[in-house]
């Protein structure tokens, strides 16, 4: 499950042409994948998030994101070390 949450957090991508989707929409999915983890729809798609960034490390290019609402899967950890 980490790696899927890695590799869905250095997938995203933010675009002013697309509408946003909340953190959970990203997150959640009932489809089990081959290897037993649950990887995200959203996988290899590019994506426009809405939230609040609750936590920064800007020389590293690491963001945490969070929806107001509380609970499992509202928030995600974004790795933009390439751009």
């Amino acid at each position: 499950m980490p790696k899927i949450f890695v590799l869905i957090c250095i997938l995203i991508c933010f675009s002013m042409v697309a509408q946003a989707i909340s953190v959970y929409q990203v997150l959640f999915t009932s489809s089990r994948g081959s290897d037993g983890t649950f990887p995200s729809s959203y996988l290899a798609k590019e994506v426009s998030l809405k939230g609040i960034v609750t936590a920064t490390y800007f020389q590293e290019g690491i963001y945490f994101i969070s929806e107001k609402l509380n609970g499992p899967l509202r928030g995600i950890l974004i790795l933009n070390k390439g751009e």
